[in-house]
């Protein structure tokens, strides 16, 4: 075939070409890179992550055992987290109430500032506010989860023995 005949091929022949180019060089490495080395660490990455998600399983299930015995330490690590959640929650609104002073004395202050000063520190206070205000909401639900299993310990603990087995705990 000749350089000058190229433009009279098809429209089909040349989308053949690149929706094979497309899905075969895609599919070619995907199938030279699902070796046997590459499914066995697979295999181990599994492994180790189930073992994480049993460790760390079986490390709340110790803790809400303890706080269901009465363990004066997990009391108050229990107490330490509901006064954290207080505190964020503070430190939270209290970044919106700078935000509302910053908006409601604006004019003032770009009379002393120049106007990035306070979009600055309405920026600051905004991120400081909601990354605090989303580790309260961490703490509440991780507070949460773990009162509800204490309530619920029976069926916990049962859980916990078929899923990990009676060895674990």
């Amino acid at each position: 075939m000749r350089v000058e005949d190229w433009g009279t091929m098809s429209i089909e022949f040349w989308a053949g070409v690149l929706l094979s180019g497309i899905v075969g060089f895609p599919v070619a490495i995907i199938a030279n890179l699902y070796s046997d080395q590459v499914r066995d660490y697979l295999g181990r990455r599994r492994a180790i992550k189930l073992n994480k998600k049993r460790a760390l399983e079986l490390q709340m299930y110790q803790r809400v055992l303890r706080l269901v015995k009465g363990d004066p330490l997990q009391t108050l690590l229990l107490a330490d987290q509901r006064y954290s959640i207080l505190s964020s929650y503070c430190v939270s609104y209290a970044s919106i109430g700078i935000f509302a002073a910053i908006l409601y004395f604006r004019q003032a202050i770009l009379s002393v500032v120049s106007p990035f000063v306070p979009l600055t520190a309405m920026v600051i206070v905004s991120l400081g506010g909601a990354i605090i205000g989303f580790a309260a909401l961490s703490f509440v639900l991780d507070y949460q989860t773990t009162m509800r299993k204490v309530r619920r310990f029976s069926e916990y603990e049962a859980q916990i023995r078929e899923k990990w087995g009676d060895d674990a705990i």
